[in-house]
């Protein structure tokens, strides 16, 4: 889940900002995302073929100060290309990226570059990750045109488990897959403050 603090909270986290600061405009923005390559056997597409896709979900902090998630599965094997259209996901991810999981769907269309052939694309996953390695923690502080803010980016090392299984009917094939890497959890919050707009 995402949470957007209130100005009052905000500009307590802050160090150091002169007292007229009460009357500032204040964003606290958030982007986690959650990354893994999967693969399997390629449904339809002859003996011992099989497709690759990487996953990646997001979790942030939309243009209306609103918590929102999405998620692309691009599909790149043989002559095939697949890229995302859409998506209706669920990304979760717990206090200090210790776990999150990402769970949906997502459209999207496949490219046969060989045959310069169209398909659309549905690929319904869960996936979990888990995480191995310690929590890497970067800060830091910036100063532009009197508006100031503070970033903190929480990574950490993980491993992912769970199925992917989608379709691309057009073309007649698709498949169930389970990931075979991950890439560390992110978590970027942006705090910032804008001292007497309008003045």
């Amino acid at each position: 889940m995402l949470l957007v603090a209130g100005a009052a909270a905000a500009l307590a986290v802050l160090p150091a900002l002169p007292a007229q600061a009460a009357a500032a405009a204040v964003t606290n923005d958030r982007f986690q995302r959650v990354s893994a390559a999967v693969a399997g056997p390629l449904e339809g597409g002859g003996d011992g073929a099989r497709f690759a896709a990487l996953v990646d979900g997001f979790a942030f902090t939309d243009e209306n100060g609103r918590p929102a998630a999405s998620a692309s599965t691009d599909f790149f094997f043989g002559s095939i290309e697949c890229l995302t259209g859409s998506s209706d996901v669920r990304v979760t991810i717990g206090p200090r990226l210790r776990t999150a999981t990402l769970a949906g769907t997502t459209t999207g269309t496949c490219f046969d570059l060989a045959t310069s052939s169209e398909s659309t694309f549905t690929a319904r996953f869960s996936l979990t990750w888990t995480a191995t390695g310690p929590l890497e923690t970067e800060r830091t502080v910036t100063r532009t045109d009197g508006r100031m803010c503070r970033t903190t980016i929480l990574t950490r090392e993980a491993t992912a488990t769970g199925t992917l299984t989608w379709s691309a009917p057009e073309f007649g094939i698709g498949g169930t897959g389970t990931p075979t890497g991950a890439s560390p959890l992110l978590d970027r919050r942006d705090l910032c403050v804008t001292p007497n707009p309008g003045r």
